[in-house]
């Protein structure tokens, strides 16, 4: 009696704990984004976007590395690092102050409003500041004299920097980079001021980038009416994106695909200072969520590739094995 006693215990301890188990375990939401693939033209997988149970970035694999996105508690970017093996690099570190501002990037310090005649000693000073934004300066950028020279008709104060302005979202929208600030000292007092710098912008409308790049080639998407599975709303990713715009770079539009970084889905780009041409259509799941798209390419007009450029996966979805 006894035994059969201990059996009947036991039993129910481990109906309990299974019951228990089956209680935490999380119920897949088919509307939150598992897996972004990009494919080549071949249709194999060229890349592969993670994401978390929550929907946020986790990681990027390639065929040559995996690449690991780091969130604080805030869900704010701190680290991008690039694994291959055994090694381990940080390719992005990134430090916030107590408002939640960008202090550093990497190498790359940052101040919010600071005082510029800190840095440059000349009272009347003419900083170049559309519509009197709010803006940074990178101070790591800064080289100059510490003093004015005397003046005279060949005397002349070179300094140079990079400005980064602020737009009512908080993003940075216009980055004066390179900035070369000449002062010219004539014999009589008088000064001549004069600035030449790069200027990139980044343009955000309703959540969406209308304009990122060079002020002289930049690229213009255009958006459909439908939700983007991959934007990351509840993280600082475009926030941490704006301070970089670094278009060129290849490393950067893959870490920061720019399918990432708008609340709607992408239906064209065009590339006012060349001829190319992209075209994105969708198809849709019975949720309205993007299963695939496909991408059209014009050169001068004349279509060049159409192929499936992209495959959605969402929770609980059957993902091909990597």
């Amino acid at each position: 009696m006894r035994t059969i006693l201990l059996i009947i215990i036991y039993s129910l301890f481990f109906v309990s704990c299974n019951n228990t188990d089956e209680t935490n375990e999380i119920t897949p939401d088919p509307t939150t984004i598992a897996e972004y693939h990009q494919l080549n033209l071949d249709g194999s997988i060229k890349s592969r976007y993670k994401f978390d149970e929550n929907g946020r970035l986790e990681s990027l694999e390639t065929q040559e590395n995996t690449y690991t996105y780091n969130f604080n508690e805030s869900n704010q970017l701190t680290s991008i690092a690039s694994i291959n093996g055994t090694m381990e690099t940080t390719l992005y570190s990134i430090s916030y102050d107590e408002n939640n501002r960008i202090t550093q990037v990497n190498d790359r310090t940052f101040v919010y409003n600071p005082t510029i005649t800190d840095y440059i000693p000349i009272d009347d000073f003419l900083l170049d500041n559309p519509n009197d934004y709010n803006f940074y300066i990178e101070d790591s950028s800064f080289s100059g004299p510490d003093s004015l020279p005397e003046p005279d008709d060949e005397n002349e104060a070179v300094f140079s920097f990079r400005l980064l302005f602020e737009g009512e979202n908080g993003l940075i929208r216009e980055i004066h980079g390179g900035y070369g600030y000449h002062v010219y000292y004539f014999p009589d007092g008088t000064t001549y001021q004069e600035a030449a710098f790069d200027h990139y912008v980044l343009n955000y409308s309703d959540q969406n980038i209308v304009l990122y790049g060079n002020v002289d080639a930049d690229s213009t998407p255009s958006y459909d009416d439908s939700l983007n599975p991959l934007f990351q709303e509840n993280t600082n990713f475009v926030y941490v994106f704006s301070f970089l715009q670094d278009i060129g770079n290849t490393l950067t539009n893959m870490l920061f695909n720019p399918h990432l970084l708008s609340k709607n889905n992408m239906d064209s780009t065009d590339h006012p200072e060349n001829p190319h041409h992209e075209e994105y259509t969708y198809d849709f799941n019975t949720l309205s969520l993007p299963v695939s798209s496909i991408v059209r390419s014009y050169f001068v007009g004349v279509l060049e590739n159409e192929y499936v450029s992209a495959k959605y996966y969402y929770q609980g979805d059957d993902i091909p094995p990597n």
